[in-house]
């Protein structure tokens, strides 16, 4: 038999709240299970943390082909405050079919960073979703990312908006699996009422069959983001239960309350809204107007409360003109993050916009936290992660497949080379499913990596996987005004166009050439024997050179082929292991190679003629043959390796903009259309707290929008709004 709660049980339970309160009441009750599940609750926030980003760009519509800026910070979900656990952020624009249109890494320091992405300007009109991860946050995709959508607008293909939602093309796309509420427990119904001021009411009903199924016992847990804020034991002393919470115990933001049978087993959950303070407000001074081509200057101050150990929290100015969209702030952010997945669009605009509290359940009926799983938590059965953090090094991540049937190669050596003149080296052994991680340093210069398996005679493949995350969710895309083709939206396209025409090349702003980087030291230290081909008179054939110029190593013919033999300095004898074999720092193994070098291209060979380990991967001897280019030149690769030119995050590139302080360049018939007036995303406040911007006003007659964020080391938002005019 269930228990319906009907109004005038409502009104029961309200009055029995003062006979419960003495047996009940906030005074907590430990017993066995609470004790076993706040440990393993615990535990369990522990080893799986929360990370968030909060990414900001300067605008949310953008003309194909223009330049997004961002600002991005790394939040622990359950403190709230900066996180830097992560120096790589993985951002993405998936269009309408979820497949990426652009995909970049971009580095972070101490937890934030800042950078530019450019839209490609072949894309259609219509709406995209950026979303923005870190390495480890991929263990919880398609959930626990950033998510924020643009609206992009093509001058040439028209506008393409039609409001219909995305649908996953087939196989291209990882679908998570979905997750369900736990079915009702017969003889059980649960009730919050918050509408008293300083409490929340919880209304428990059970049947005697609930009662002697169960047992006479139940448990209350409340928690949020991870923070327990209440828990207690609760006897079943009849049909109807009332269990008083203060609110004043409750970390502002989604309390998510769970009630458990005697037995262990939840059987309800409810989620309820406590209001979040407010953002402070920094204070910003402008002129209310402007001419065209004026100096601007926007002074802000931020209050004394704001600051930390270190000072003031940096700021981030965006200054764009007034459009009917305005972009989202972290206030809104910080209260469902991604914990609770993608929700629908129109709920999430009613509850900001209707100063929404109490039980969410009418405006968000299938809410769960994408967190908090509690068949995990009482289960023995907690699966190990697959993407670690990237807090020193970037991961590359692949398999080793059999080329004639596919299946994964366990147990095998990988190794990884950088071309140059001081030797790296990286071993990697694969797992029962054939994967493989190498690691390499978090920086913006290019690398030539070479990865070969360490026997050539596997008949394998190498099939590097992607960096970014394949798992996507299914995202709809509401009709949006600002999808429209309207005024707002064909200026936009027609100041980029004139941009693009007009636009000369800041060379102070010019990216300089990209720089590869190897080794700066030899990764096996100083070799037994080094040998510099400039001090020896020079001789026409490398074997030549191994038998006058090398002692204890030996390049000799056997049959149609080669072989190089170490002698053991100890034993005088050679290995019974055939030596590792390098050109440039990278392993070919292959004495014919080496054999064919012309000695005149070779700088010096380095001899290691002992075991020498490197982890647990034993070498019995190495050769170092370094060309006195360094790049491996036109040295032929053997078709199992795989050689990639890669660089694991984007430099970053500052905004400029006009300066109009010269008559001359006042005068100029160039006209001056940016989309964005100005973007700084790391304005330092003095140590009054008071920061200044300068910049120039453009051509375009519009109302604009001055909007400064912020994140204090505690983190609470920072935020204010203030608007001007540039007239004629």
């Amino acid at each position: 038999m269930s228990v319906k709660l009907t109004r005038l049980t409502r009104e029961l339970f309200l009055i029995l709240y003062a006979v419960s309160l003495p047996l009940i009441g906030y005074a907590q009750k430990s017993g066995g299970f609470l004790d076993e599940l706040t440990k393993r609750f615990e535990n369990y926030c522990r080893t799986y943390p929360w990370e968030e980003i909060w990414l900001k760009t300067d605008r949310n519509n953008y003309a194909a082909g223009e330049d997004i800026w961002l600002k991005y910070s790394l939040i622990d979900r359950q403190s709230l405050k900066p996180a830097n656990d992560s120096r790589i952020v993985y951002v993405e624009v998936l269009n309408m079919e979820n497949r990426p249109v652009l995909q970049k890494r971009l580095g972070t320091e101490n937890g934030s960073g800042y950078g530019k992405i450019t839209l490609p300007d072949t894309l259609r009109s219509g709406p995209y979703l950026l979303r923005a991860y870190t390495n480890y946050m991929k263990n919880f995709l398609p959930a626990n990312c950033f998510k924020l959508k643009l609206n992009v607008f093509n001058a040439v293909s028209g506008n393409g908006f039609s409001g219909k939602e995305a649908i996953a093309p087939g196989a291209a796309v990882k679908k998570a699996a979905a997750v369900t509420q736990n079915p009702p427990a017969s003889g059980f119904a649960a009730e919050i009422l918050s509408g008293n001021p300083d409490s929340v009411v919880v209304n428990i009903g059970t049947t005697r069959d609930f009662r002697s199924r169960e047992g006479s016992d139940c448990y209350l847990f409340v928690e949020t983001r991870g923070n327990i804020d209440f828990r207690q034991s609760v006897p079943l002393l009849s049909n109807k239960t009332v269990v008083i919470v203060p609110k004043k115990i409750l970390t502002p933001g989604i309390n998510h309350f769970t009630i458990f049978s005697q037995k262990g087993n939840p059987v309800a959950e409810k989620f309820i809204y406590s209001p979040v303070s407010q953002p402070s407000s920094i204070n910003v001074s402008a002129r209310d107007s402007y001419k065209r081509r004026e100096k601007i200057v926007v002074e802000m101050s931020v209050g004394k409360e704001s600051a930390g150990p270190s000072g003031y929290p940096d700021l981030d100015v965006s200054i764009i003109p007034v459009t009917g969209k305005t972009p989202s702030d972290y206030f809104d952010y910080l209260v469902f993050g991604s914990e609770y997945g993608t929700l629908p669009e129109k709920a999430v605009r009613k509850f900001f916009d209707g100063n929404f509290e109490g039980d969410l359940s009418g405006i968000f009926p299938d809410l769960k936290s994408s967190w908090i799983n509690w068949e995990t938590i009482l289960s023995d059965k907690w699966t190990s992660l697959n993407y670690a953090r990237e807090n020193e090094d970037h991961f590359i991540y692949g398999k080793l497949v059999s080329k004639s049937t596919g299946n994964p190669d366990p147990d095998e050596f990988l190794f990884l080379s950088i071309p140059g003149k001081n030797a790296t080296f990286q071993y990697a052994l694969t797992d029962r499913s054939g994967n493989f991680t190498f690691r390499v340093p978090v920086d913006s210069y290019y690398r030539d990596l070479i990865v070969r398996p360490e026997k050539s005679d596997l008949n394998d493949v190498i099939k590097p996987e992607s960096t970014f995350s394949e798992v996507y969710d299914n995202v709809s895309f509401l009709p949006d005004t600002a999808g429209s083709p309207n005024g707002d939206n064909t200026r936009l396209k027609v100041n980029y166009q004139v941009e693009k025409i007009y636009k000369v090349e800041d060379t102070a702003h010019s990216r300089p050439a990209p720089v590869h980087a190897s080794g700066k030291i030899r990764f096996y230290g100083k070799p037994d024997y080094e040998l510099i081909m400039d001090d020896y008179i020079k001789l026409p054939v490398m074997q030549e050179v191994f038998f006058e110029l090398l002692p204890g190593v030996t390049l000799k013919s056997k049959k149609s082929k080669y072989e190089i033999i170490v002698t053991d300095p100890i034993e005088l004898k050679p290995f019974e292991n055939s030596p590792t074999l390098m050109i440039d720092g990278v392993v070919v193994n292959d004495p014919d190679l080496i054999a064919s070098l012309d000695p005149a291209i070779v700088e010096k060979i380095d001899v290691v003629r002992e075991r020498y380990f490197v982890g647990d991967y034993m070498f019995y001897g190495l050769v170092n043959v370094i060309t006195r280019t360094g790049n491996l030149g036109n040295i032929p690769l053997p078709d199992y390796a795989v050689r990639m030119n890669y660089r694991v995050v984007e430099p970053v590139d500052s905004f400029s903009s006009p300066d109009y302080s010269s008559p001359a360049m006042k005068q100029a018939r160039v006209p001056d259309m940016r989309n964005t007036l100005y973007w700084d995303p790391s304005v330092k406040p003095d140590n009054n707290g008071v920061a200044k911007v300068e910049f120039w006003s453009s051509d375009l007659i519009s109302g604009y929008r001055i909007r400064v964020r912020g994140i204090t080391k505690d983190g609470k938002p920072l935020f204010s709004d203030k608007f001007f005019r540039i007239e004629k």
